[in-house]
């Protein structure tokens, strides 16, 4: 394959690509551009040892200048997107209340008593 200049990691790398070698890409790594434009590039999903060797051996046809290492810490040490944080906490849920409506006792039915 060709060797293009590409940035240092995963993906930089594969956004560097053209929409054509990304679809070359993808099927070396076993894998389609939707999976790996949803879940990888984020580093939304870890892959397995399988998947993850196959998209080793798919960047290092395509030309990447980092190392397997360094494939792996962008996976493993949360090279995502960040989240934003929301405006205010999220309130704890309700405390469960009794289904025993208050005061109530066993005079208060007809047949009790």
């Amino acid at each position: 394959m060709n060797t293009i200049p590409c940035p240092q990691d995963f993906k930089s790398f594969y956004r560097s690509l053209s929409v054509e070698q990304r679809e070359a890409f993808a099927l070396a790594a076993n894998t389609t551009t939707v999976y790996i434009e949803t879940h990888l590039v984020y580093a939304r999903k870890i892959p397995r040892r399988a998947s993850m060797d196959a998209l080793w051996q798919a960047c290092t046809e395509f030309g990447a200048v980092f190392s397997r290492e360094d494939l792996l810490a962008f996976f493993f040490t949360g090279h995502q997107e960040p989240k934003e944080s929301p405006a205010s906490p999220v309130p704890p849920p309700p405390a469960k209340k009794s289904s025993k409506p208050k005061g109530a006792t066993h005079e208060s039915h007809p047949e009790a008593a």
